[in-house]
């Protein structure tokens, strides 16, 4: 299923790992966030819905925008501050047992999404980037497989973390969220070590 020497190429194995990172840091969100916003502050589906909006419109605009960012500065730049961003938007969350305001969360998941969708394309375009064309399907099929891979094993540990943290939280479920979101946070920050090595190359502006 995989061709592993594709992997002997920095380039795609920096971009694999990143994808692999990025995998389980999306995935997981889609279920962290929605169970904090129904468990810590009790809303009913619609309006947790609702309530997620604003992460959803901060990745439409970060994947419109990293496209052109990543052609003018390169991949490796937007991918890094997509990443500090998906940190930065996380941290609040972390935070979840002060109480943190309505407007700081809603303004956090804008700043995540836009994280989160300014890495993804950048990612794809990098691992393809380090490839011959006729390598193309070979690396498509890792990449996917990798993402899906990192999606589930996040997904998995997470659940688990949060699960453990409620069952001996003395403090609440907002405290567990925090807990779980910390090591959210902590992924956001080790995927940084992979992305640093994107190759450096820049298209000059046209």
């Amino acid at each position: 299923m995989i061709d592993v020497r594709l992997f002997a190429r920095r380039g795609f194995a920096a971009a694999t790992g990143t994808s692999f990172l990025l995998g389980a840091a999306l995935y997981s969100s889609m279920v962290l966030l929605p169970l904090f916003y129904q468990q810590v502050h009790h809303t009913d589906a619609f309006r947790t819905g609702l309530l997620l909006i604003p992460q959803a419109l901060g990745a439409a605009v970060g994947a419109f925008a990293a496209g052109r960012l990543a052609h003018r500065y390169g991949a490796r730049a937007v991918v890094l501050t997509g990443l500090l961003l998906m940190a930065a938007g996380t941290a609040v969350f972390t935070q979840a047992g002060a109480g943190p305001a309505a407007w700081s969360l809603s303004v956090s998941l804008v700043v995540q999404g836009l994280g989160l969708g300014s890495v993804m394309g950048p990612t794809m375009g990098a691992a393809y980037a380090s490839v011959d064309e006729r390598e193309t399907p070979r690396a498509a099929s890792a990449l996917n497989v990798l993402n899906r891979i990192g999606g589930s094993l996040g997904t998995a540990i997470f659940l688990i973390v949060l699960e453990n943290q409620l069952a001996g939280a003395h403090a609440g479920p907002e405290s567990a969220f925090g807990v779980t979101f910390g090591w959210a946070l902590a992924l956001a920050v080790l995927a940084l070590v992979p992305a640093a090595l994107f190759p450096r190359r820049r298209t000059p502006p046209s």
